[in-house]
């Protein structure tokens, strides 16, 4: 076969469909975390206007994917059969609670469209991969951002050993919570969601020492063959709980591959380690990862050394990702908050004295070069990515950072 001939047939696939851009397989992602209620005092987030605003400006970060906010505490952010949404409560804002302006006065159950379904429509029209960001278990500790569904079943309440109850969280031991949990994601799939991020960091309290409840205690004592549950520090207590919400997943999982498109699920994990090699005695993401329950892991921190910032962030993504070993996804952090552990950019400037546009760069390099599949930010509020740090991104994005590095 000739060179002539050789080069008809290349330009004839090409013509019957090799893609133009980079396929999803091969892109490295950009994934903004968006939380619509906090862009409400620079655009009417109660619009459609102001959403494309919104959007107008995350982009400008170089986007690629999107996790949307769902929920405000345990209360949702669209109308919902199955919970209440956010400030839905009767009270007078003048004087009680949330009286901010304008966040204490939003209402997203009460806007002339569904503000869920008409953001990820939004993130498809712009070719956006249009994913929600939902909180394992979050209520700020607020008894205003409780869900309807936790203030009317208190018997579903967490408790201690010694009695003391958690009215942030329901058991997910009570089949009935699950099936509300259940209900929820038919919900959100419903309004077009490709992809549903499990945030494991934001757990609102959630802690195997609260999980002293009738359906755990029963399973536990029949496991283990004993008339009464031990101390929390058990090392087999931890393990039952946390295996509960494995089996959880595994409910989740199953309930995502019943529809008829595939749905995307990625497990947010806080100060993931490399060394690891089980971790059954928490949220149990190597587990997930073996048994095909997830499909991505996004690495929320790393617990790096103070002293030696950035040599030290690349040794233990480079660990992670021969630990992950191309089993699904790896996605790293590029952090403007900096609460939960104080561990994103403003306490890389303070530890390596570089601004934070230029380390946001070189996180994100950093990500790429180690074999990462992509960038998190957390979270693209109204102008916390600063604009010399939002062109910095986008750069890479459109260059260096475009495609995946091949192995």
């Amino acid at each position: 076969m000739n060179s002539w001939t050789l080069l008809r047939l290349s330009l004839l696939s090409i013509l019957l469909g090799a893609p133009a851009l980079a396929a999803p397989s091969s892109r490295f992602e950009v994934i903004a975390w968006i939380d619509h209620f906090d862009y409400a005092a620079h655009c009417d987030t109660e619009t459609l206007e102001g959403l494309e605003q919104l959007l107008n400006e995350v982009q400008q970060t170089g986007a690629t994917s999107i996790w949307w906010r769902t929920h405000a505490g345990g209360r949702v952010r669209y109308p919902s059969a199955v919970e209440d949404y956010h400030h839905s409560s009767v009270i007078d804002k003048r004087i009680t609670f949330d009286n901010r302006h304008p966040y204490g006065w939003v209402r997203y159950g009460e806007t002339e469209f569904d503000t869920i379904k008409a953001a990820l429509a939004m993130c498809k029209k712009r070719g956006l991969r249009a994913g929600v960001h939902w909180p394992f278990e979050e209520s700020h500790f607020e008894i205003w951002s409780i869900g309807g569904f936790n203030a009317e079943n208190p018997q579903y309440w967490c408790r201690s050993r010694e009695g003391l109850l958690r009215m942030a969280n329901c058991s997910l031991s009570y089949e009935a919570v699950v099936q509300h949990k259940l209900a929820q994601l038919d919900e959100i799939l419903d309004r077009g969601a490709e992809e549903i991020f499990l945030d494991f960091m934001r757990i609102s309290g959630f802690s195997h020492s609260f999980e002293y409840v009738e359906p755990m205690v029963e399973s536990f004592k029949k496991r283990h063959a004993v008339d009464s549950p031990p101390g929390h520090a058990d090392p087999r207590w931890r393990k039952h709980v946390f295996g509960v919400i494995t089996e959880y997943l595994r409910r989740f999982r199953k309930h995502l591959d019943a529809r008829d498109r595939k749905i995307t699920l990625v497990a947010g994990i806080p100060l993931v380690s490399g060394k690891a090699r089980d971790t059954s005695m928490g949220f149990d993401w190597l587990r997930w990862i073996d048994e095909g329950l997830i499909d991505a892991l996004n690495v929320i921190t790393v617990n790096w050394d103070k002293k030696n910032a950035l040599p030290d962030t690349r040794a233990q993504y480079e660990e992670i990702i021969q630990l992950v070993d191309g089993r699904c996804p790896v996605y790293f952090p590029v952090r403007q908050y900096n609460h939960y552990a104080t561990l994103g950019l403003p306490a890389y400037e303070r530890s390596t004295g570089k601004s934070q546009p230029e380390l946001a760069g070189i996180l994100m390099r950093m990500a790429h070069e180690v074999g990462g599949d992509g960038v998190a930010l957390e979270c693209v509020d109204d102008n916390n990515y600063a604009p010399e740090m939002r062109k910095i991104l986008k750069e890479l994005a459109e260059g260096y950072c475009k495609l995946k590095k091949q192995p």
